[in-house]
Protein backbone atom coordinates (compact mmCIF):
# COMPACT_ATOMS: atom_id res chain seq x y z
CA UNK A 1 0.00 0.00 0.00
CA UNK A 2 1.39 3.38 -1.02
CA UNK A 3 0.66 6.44 1.08
CA UNK A 4 0.06 9.10 -1.58
CA UNK A 5 -0.65 11.70 1.09
CA UNK A 6 3.12 12.23 1.45
CA UNK A 7 3.85 12.37 -2.29
CA UNK A 8 5.58 15.67 -3.16
CA UNK A 9 6.25 15.24 -6.89
CA UNK A 10 4.21 13.41 -9.52
CA UNK A 11 5.58 13.10 -13.07
CA UNK A 12 3.36 11.47 -15.65
CA UNK A 13 5.58 11.76 -18.73
CA UNK A 14 3.52 9.38 -20.87
CA UNK A 15 0.12 10.27 -22.22
CA UNK A 16 -2.41 9.57 -19.51
CA UNK A 17 -5.53 7.58 -20.28
CA UNK A 18 -8.90 9.22 -19.62
CA UNK A 19 -9.97 6.57 -17.11
CA UNK A 20 -6.72 6.99 -15.17
CA UNK A 21 -7.15 10.74 -15.13
CA UNK A 22 -10.77 10.33 -14.01
CA UNK A 23 -9.63 8.06 -11.18
CA UNK A 24 -7.04 10.61 -10.06
CA UNK A 25 -9.58 13.43 -10.22
CA UNK A 26 -12.18 11.48 -8.26
CA UNK A 27 -10.09 9.85 -5.59
CA UNK A 28 -6.76 11.58 -5.23
CA UNK A 29 -5.82 13.11 -1.97
CA UNK A 30 -2.42 14.62 -2.60
CA UNK A 31 -2.07 17.20 0.19
CA UNK A 32 1.74 17.22 0.08
CA UNK A 33 2.07 17.59 -3.70
CA UNK A 34 4.36 20.46 -4.69
CA UNK A 35 5.27 19.46 -8.24
CA UNK A 36 3.35 17.98 -11.17
CA UNK A 37 4.32 17.10 -14.74
CA UNK A 38 1.44 16.01 -16.94
CA UNK A 39 1.37 15.07 -20.64
CA UNK A 40 -2.05 15.67 -22.16
CA UNK A 41 -3.49 14.18 -25.32
CA UNK A 42 -7.09 14.39 -26.32
CA UNK A 43 -7.00 14.68 -30.09
CA UNK A 44 -6.62 10.97 -30.66
CA UNK A 45 -10.22 10.43 -29.54
CA UNK A 46 -13.48 11.78 -30.89
CA UNK A 47 -14.53 15.38 -30.20
CA UNK A 48 -17.08 14.58 -27.46
CA UNK A 49 -14.59 12.40 -25.58
CA UNK A 50 -11.87 15.03 -26.07
CA UNK A 51 -14.06 17.62 -24.33
CA UNK A 52 -14.77 15.13 -21.55
CA UNK A 53 -11.04 14.38 -21.22
CA UNK A 54 -10.15 18.05 -20.78
CA UNK A 55 -13.04 18.63 -18.35
CA UNK A 56 -11.58 15.85 -16.21
CA UNK A 57 -8.06 17.29 -16.58
CA UNK A 58 -9.28 20.75 -15.45
CA UNK A 59 -11.06 19.20 -12.49
CA UNK A 60 -7.94 17.28 -11.48
CA UNK A 61 -5.63 20.27 -11.85
CA UNK A 62 -7.87 22.71 -9.99
CA UNK A 63 -8.42 20.44 -6.99
CA UNK A 64 -4.73 19.97 -6.24
CA UNK A 65 -3.04 21.91 -3.47
CA UNK A 66 -0.94 24.91 -4.36
CA UNK A 67 1.93 23.74 -6.57
CA UNK A 68 5.39 25.24 -6.81
CA UNK A 69 6.27 23.38 -10.02
CA UNK A 70 3.95 22.67 -12.95
CA UNK A 71 4.77 21.13 -16.30
CA UNK A 72 2.11 20.70 -18.97
CA UNK A 73 3.02 19.05 -22.24
CA UNK A 74 1.04 17.91 -25.25
CA UNK A 75 -2.37 19.19 -26.23
CA UNK A 76 -3.45 22.06 -24.04
CA UNK A 77 -5.75 23.96 -26.41
CA UNK A 78 -8.93 22.65 -24.75
CA UNK A 79 -7.56 23.25 -21.28
CA UNK A 80 -8.43 26.56 -19.62
CA UNK A 81 -4.88 27.56 -18.72
CA UNK A 82 -6.07 30.90 -17.34
CA UNK A 83 -8.06 29.24 -14.57
CA UNK A 84 -5.18 26.88 -13.84
CA UNK A 85 -2.64 29.71 -13.67
CA UNK A 86 -5.05 31.73 -11.52
CA UNK A 87 -5.42 28.72 -9.21
CA UNK A 88 -1.65 28.32 -8.67
CA UNK A 89 -0.66 31.89 -9.46
CA UNK A 90 1.79 33.36 -7.02
CA UNK A 91 2.82 29.97 -5.60
CA UNK A 92 4.39 28.77 -8.87
CA UNK A 93 8.18 28.97 -8.96
CA UNK A 94 8.68 26.75 -12.02
CA UNK A 95 6.46 26.49 -15.09
CA UNK A 96 6.97 24.46 -18.24
CA UNK A 97 4.56 24.60 -21.20
CA UNK A 98 5.28 22.43 -24.24
CA UNK A 99 2.61 22.30 -26.94
CA UNK A 100 1.85 19.45 -29.29
CA UNK A 101 2.89 19.89 -32.91
CA UNK A 102 -0.64 20.74 -34.02
CA UNK A 103 -1.34 23.27 -31.32
CA UNK A 104 -1.33 27.00 -31.85
CA UNK A 105 1.69 28.85 -30.55
CA UNK A 106 1.68 30.89 -27.36
CA UNK A 107 0.72 34.47 -28.11
CA UNK A 108 2.34 37.57 -26.61
CA UNK A 109 -0.86 37.94 -24.56
CA UNK A 110 -0.45 34.39 -23.20
CA UNK A 111 3.10 35.16 -22.09
CA UNK A 112 2.02 38.47 -20.55
CA UNK A 113 -0.68 36.63 -18.61
CA UNK A 114 1.90 34.15 -17.30
CA UNK A 115 3.98 37.05 -15.97
CA UNK A 116 0.94 38.74 -14.45
CA UNK A 117 -0.50 35.67 -12.73
CA UNK A 118 2.74 33.97 -11.71
CA UNK A 119 4.46 36.78 -9.85
CA UNK A 120 7.07 34.61 -8.11
CA UNK A 121 8.03 32.60 -11.19
CA UNK A 122 11.77 31.86 -11.20
CA UNK A 123 12.14 29.17 -13.86
CA UNK A 124 10.21 29.18 -17.13
CA UNK A 125 10.38 26.68 -20.00
CA UNK A 126 8.44 27.52 -23.16
CA UNK A 127 8.23 26.25 -26.70
CA UNK A 128 7.69 29.03 -29.22
CA UNK A 129 7.07 28.69 -32.93
CA UNK A 130 9.87 30.20 -35.01
CA UNK A 131 8.77 32.42 -37.89
CA UNK A 132 11.91 34.14 -39.17
CA UNK A 133 11.64 36.86 -36.54
CA UNK A 134 8.37 38.31 -37.80
CA UNK A 135 6.48 40.83 -35.68
CA UNK A 136 4.42 38.16 -33.88
CA UNK A 137 7.49 36.15 -32.93
CA UNK A 138 9.37 39.23 -31.71
CA UNK A 139 6.30 40.34 -29.74
CA UNK A 140 6.46 37.03 -27.81
CA UNK A 141 9.94 37.86 -26.48
CA UNK A 142 9.05 41.30 -25.08
CA UNK A 143 6.76 40.23 -22.19
CA UNK A 144 9.44 37.80 -20.95
CA UNK A 145 11.44 40.77 -19.71
CA UNK A 146 8.57 41.84 -17.46
CA UNK A 147 8.64 38.66 -15.35
CA UNK A 148 10.34 40.24 -12.37
CA UNK A 149 11.76 37.23 -10.49
CA UNK A 150 12.65 35.12 -13.52
CA UNK A 151 16.11 33.61 -13.10
CA UNK A 152 16.11 30.77 -15.65
CA UNK A 153 14.49 30.87 -19.06
CA UNK A 154 14.58 27.97 -21.50
CA UNK A 155 13.10 28.58 -24.94
CA UNK A 156 12.69 25.89 -27.53
CA UNK A 157 12.23 27.55 -30.89
CA UNK A 158 10.24 25.21 -33.06
CA UNK A 159 10.34 25.68 -36.82
CA UNK A 160 7.23 24.02 -38.21
CA UNK A 161 8.33 25.06 -41.66
CA UNK A 162 11.64 23.21 -41.90
CA UNK A 163 12.84 25.63 -44.59
CA UNK A 164 13.29 28.26 -41.86
CA UNK A 165 16.91 28.26 -40.63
Amino acid sequence: HTDFSVLETLKLNSYIAQDTLAYLAASSRLPSLKGLVLRLAGGYIDRQRTNEFFDIARSFLCQLPTLETLGLAGERSCLDENSILEHYGAALRQLSLSPSEVEKALSPEDITKIGTLCTFLEDLVLTLHRSKGNATEVACYKPLSSIQRLENLTLTLEALNHAIP
